[in-house]
């Protein structure tokens, strides 16, 4: 053996010793890692609302507007910008619960086409400010045990997905059909859809792609991944392609009956 190969035997209790330090030192870098981009998503997916909302505010207590339609406009602004910061802190809610601990959802039996005809009606507001629809159907009569305001929680977010990415003028359809045991919620648009490349890692916190033409906010990445949250919680999947003539669609797969899950509540 060459004289270089030969290790005394304190060299390697040494470096055995060391290795809890490393590790330990490689899980506060990754700490610190996350916490920048925790800081740094947030910094701007809250200063840009509330930029928004303050200057328009102010215009409107100077009486700055030239008509009546003039103030009406810059009200749904605020309204829309309201919205936009309460979606990032539910998101940011719902993130840390996860991470912490697994979600827990409660779930009780649910209809699910009149709580899909709620997303839908929530969701028009914000789309009509964007010449946009969202339209719910076709709905299924089904039924499941699910917990309805996360369920609600996460079609908001792939809706509002649609809608931040999507052209104007487009129509951003959710669909509810049963499949064997399961119930299957669809969200699909008409806008530019979601590379291959990419359908893997738009479940990753913090992951953002450029939003659609004329969109300047691409949210702050973690709506996707509480939807993967919530869904997993009820023992579901969701997955992403091709919407049919474009675009992109989410379906989201839950078990109707809890049974086999391991769902609190039951």
């Amino acid at each position: 053996m060459h004289p270089a190969l030969l290790i005394p035997a304190s060299g390697f209790v040494g470096f055995a010793l060391a290795l809890p330090a490393l590790a330990a030192w490689a899980r506060r870098r990754e700490a610190a890692r996350f916490a920048r981009e925790v800081v740094a998503g947030l910094s701007h997916d809250l200063r840009t609302p509330l930029t928004q909302i303050l200057m328009l505010s102010e215009m409107l207590l100077l009486r700055r507007e030239r008509s009546d339609e003039e103030r009406e406009r810059w009200l749904g602004v605020i309204g829309r910008e309201a919205r936009a910061l309460s979606d990032r802190v539910d998101e940011l809610v719902f993130f840390a619960h996860s991470r912490r601990s697994p979600l827990v959802v409660v779930p009780s039996p649910t209809e699910l086409a009149p709580l899909v005809r709620d997303v839908a009606a929530a969701a028009a507001v914000t789309a009509a400010g964007r010449h946009m629809t969202v339209e719910a159907g076709p709905l299924a009569d089904v039924d499941a045990r699910v917990d309805a305001h996360a369920l609600r929680h996460a079609l908001l977010n792939l809706v509002a997905n649609a809608l931040r990415f999507g052209p104007d003028g487009q129509l951003v359809r959710i669909a509810l059909e049963a499949d064997g045991g399961d119930a299957v919620l669809t969200v699909a648009d008409q806008g530019p859809g979601i590379p291959a490349r990419d359908r893997r890692r738009v479940w990753q916190p913090f992951t953002r792609l450029r939003a659609g033409a004329g969109r300047a906010d691409g949210g702050a990445g973690l709506g996707l991944a509480v939807v993967r949250a919530i869904v997993a919680a009820h023992g579901g999947s969701v997955e992403v392609d091709d919407a049919p003539g474009g675009g992109a669609r989410f379906r989201v797969r839950i078990p109707r009956s809890p049974r086999a899950t391991g769902l609190p509540g039951t």
